[in-house]
């Protein structure tokens, strides 16, 4: 019996002792203002993403709450994407643009070892209890909570136009195309029609000033036809 006795001194003794290894840092109150560390990768989330496309700093005061959190988020991001779709990020090798959604979805990472499958979707009503309780398990930490960052995660896409985009794009371009051979035509008329203009000396029966009646060639038919005055002489390249 007393050995039997021992043996659970014993094993209550290692249990402590286990308890004391993982409290290394006595936990401190929590905090009004959080240090955050902000990655973007590229990928889907809980996916196989790969290495960040760009990190920032900042700092989150608790009070604020989960919207404004979002909003510094969406900054930073912006930040982030425009710096790598410029190819101004150091060490990281831009390979396609990247696009950012307009409702930023932002990943929790609860833990040092947790996996990325495993991150959390910050909302409105969990945002607050995951920061304290990972800002409480900070304290078993070996650097305990002095070191303390809270580290979120945005994933972005390619930024590949949808069809309805793609359509637009290429109808687009076709009017541009068809606007310049109508303009490239119209000019080639003008001036196949200024060499066969005959512009009097003087000015006709009924002008009016910013008009001229001048006489065109048509089917071999010399036609009178009432001309704007500014417009010919843009045709003709004079300016008095």
């Amino acid at each position: 019996m007393q050995e039997h006795d021992n043996d659970r001194d014993e094993g209550s003794t290692n249990s402590s002792d286990n308890n004391a290894k993982r409290a290394k840092h006595p936990s401190l109150p929590f905090p009004s203002t959080l240090r955050v560390l902000l990655s973007m990768k590229l990928g889907e989330p809980l996916g196989k993403a790969r290495s960040p496309l760009g990190q920032r700093e900042f700092d989150c005061t608790v009070s604020e709450g989960f919207d404004v959190l979002r909003q510094k988020v969406a900054v930073y991001c912006r930040q982030i994407a425009d710096d790598y779709n410029q190819g101004k990020v150091k060490g990281v090798k831009k390979e396609v643009d990247v696009r950012l959604d307009d409702n930023v979805a932002i990943y929790f990472k609860p833990g040092s070892n947790t996996s990325q499958v495993d991150y959390v979707l910050l909302t409105h009503s969990n945002h607050l209890i995951e920061m304290q309780e990972t800002w409480r398990h900070g304290a078993q930490r070996s650097a305990g909570q002095a070191s303390f960052k809270l580290h979120l995660f945005v994933y972005v896409s390619k930024d590949r136009p949808s069809s309805s985009e793609s359509q637009k794009r290429m109808s687009s371009t076709r009017g541009i195309v068809r606007n310049r051979s109508q303009v490239s035509s119209t000019i080639e008329r003008a001036a196949d029609a200024t060499s066969e203009v005959a512009v009097p000396a003087a000015p006709v029966a009924n002008d009016d000033g910013e008009y001229r009646n001048v006489r065109f060639k048509l089917n071999g038919v010399v036609v009178q036809v009432p001309v704007n005055v500014a417009d010919m002489k843009a045709v003709l390249g004079r300016t008095d």
